[in-house]
């Protein structure tokens, strides 16, 4: 069977391929529209759904490109084949030239924000090197060095210059003065380029402990090198205040239980560490996060929230005491209560794990809950799986 979801998206398909037919036809009746073949739905509603692709007699490159949107086969087909081709047949409106203008006002638009984007990155690399400049003076040889060597990793972004910086903090960490650390500091605040090393650094030096775990859950935050940012602000993680300890909750759920719907076919150990520091540092700042989360009420926020809640619970048995009629509710009412929910191919192991936790934890009140949202949905629907 196919959701509904997957059903609207595959009519909605069929119905852009088929004004994509109409297209191209106007434009040539030499060309000829081939498919993959005939799903069920393609069937039940005579709308070309699925891979197609363009096929002409006359064509010099007779490589044929099976697209799922025939708009992408058609331009690709036309730069290839129809451009001052003597055999074309046809010339009604609206044609091709619809979508071929589409493709290039786009490239037109893609290429001007790639021009504003790369003159910016210049700008801002012209102003980093003067701000350097000027840090320079207040710096002594070595000092100066260490800068010179950052903005050559600012204009280089390399594992030979990254690798220098860091022996330069692991060897002499005595020659970091107070405005070279201010400096990393300052990039690491207000600035993404010096992440990693900036966090290394900092760390290596041992530089103010709660403005690196400030800047380490800032960095946690983006993603990018959470692996990094968990490893530095776990020991410190106790200088952190309650804002940041909610805002740093969901990346440390993703590195303690990462989603596995996000990372197919690449394996990632679960680093619970983190999570469970930010919950014995402030368990309401973490529950807080949480809610947060329960309340967002999408498919991938409450699956977060549960395989939170999930990794927390050996470790922490109340830590679902306050989410569990909140996370029993959502399973037991998963169609109503999550706005993405798609029956056919949602799954709840999160949330299944969390409520199973819950139980283990208190079974009789835990238990209640569970007959009361049960016994309570008037229409209960289809369930989400555990």
């Amino acid at each position: 069977m196919i959701g509904k979801r997957d059903f609207d998206e595959a009519i909605r398909n069929g119905e852009r391929n088929r004004d994509a037919i109409t297209l191209v036809h106007n434009w040539c009746t030499n060309a000829k529209i081939e498919g993959m073949g005939r799903g069920l739905v393609a069937q039940q509603t005579n709308l070309p759904i699925g891979h197609h692709a363009i096929r002409c007699d006359f064509a010099s490159d007779d490589t044929t490109s099976y697209c799922y949107e025939l708009r992408e086969a058609a331009v690709d087909f036309y730069d290839r084949n129809c451009q001052g081709c003597a055999h074309r047949k046809g010339g009604r409106l609206p044609n091709l030239m619809e979508l071929v203008g589409e493709r290039d006002r786009k490239r037109s638009v893609r290429a001007a924000e790639e021009k504003k984007a790369e003159d910016a990155a210049h700008a801002a690399l012209a102003a980093r090197d003067e701000q350097r400049r000027k840090l320079r003076s207040k710096l002594s040889a070595v000092g100066q060095t260490l800068v010179d060597d950052i903005g050559a990793y600012d204009r280089d972004r390399s594992r030979e210059n990254l690798d220098r910086l860091m022996r330069s903090a692991e060897m002499a960490p005595e020659h970091f003065s107070a405005p070279l650390v201010e400096y990393i500091f300052e990039q690491l605040e207000t600035a993404n380029w010096l992440d990693a090393p900036g966090l290394q650094m900092l760390n290596a030096v041992g530089a103010d402990a709660p403005r690196l775990a400030a800047a380490a859950a800032r960095v946690l935050s983006k993603g990018a090198y959470a692996d990094l940012a968990a490893r530095v602000l776990e020991p410190i993680v106790e200088q952190l205040d309650s804002l940041s300890v909610t805002n740093a909750t969901l990346a440390a759920i993703e590195l303690a239980a990462p989603d596995p719907r996000m990372i197919i076919g690449i394996h990632r150990d679960s680093q619970p560490n983190l999570l469970h520091a930010l919950y014995r540092h402030d368990p309401a700042a973490v529950e807080s996060a949480l809610d947060r989360l329960l309340d967002l009420k999408t498919s991938h926020s409450v699956e977060s929230a549960g395989r939170g809640i999930a990794v927390l619970l050996p470790a922490h048995p109340d830590a679902a005491t306050n989410h569990r009629r909140a996370l029993i509710s959502t399973f037991v009412r998963a169609p109503l209560m999550i706005g993405d929910f798609d029956e056919l191919t949602f799954d709840l192991h999160g949330v299944a794990d969390a409520v199973i936790g819950a139980f283990d934890a208190e079974p009789d009140s835990t238990d209640a809950l569970i007959q009361e949202y049960a016994e309570g949905a008037s229409d209960p629907g289809p369930r989400a799986r555990p």
